[in-house]
C-alpha cells in the first residue's frame, strides 16, 4: 500500500472543515486501495470521523448550513 495524497497537492486549503474533509477523502481512498479487509474497515471509519470532524467545524464557522450537517 502506497501512502500518497494527490488531492492534497492539487487543492488549496482554506479553512478547517475542508482540511477535515480532504482527509475524509485520502481515507477513503486508501480504504479502496487496501486489500487487508481490517484495515479497509479501519480507513473507512477513520474517513467517516473526518466527515464528522468536518461537518462539526463548519456548523461552528457558518462555513456550512444546519441542514447541511443533518444531511437534509
Amino acid at each position: 500500500m502506497t501512502l500518497r495524497q494527490p488531492v492534497l497537492d492539487r487543492v488549496p486549503i482554506t479553512s478547517r472543515s475542508g482540511v477535515y474533509r480532504l482527509k475524509a477523502l485520502c481515507s477513503e481512498a486508501l480504504a479502496k486501495e487496501s486489500t487487508d479487509p481490517k484495515s479497509r474497515q479501519d480507513w473507512e471509519e477513520l474517513a467517516m470521523e473526518w466527515h464528522i470532524m468536518a461537518n462539526l467545524a463548519g456548523s461552528a464557522s457558518d462555513e456550512i448550513s444546519p441542514n447541511e450537517v443533518a444531511g437534509q
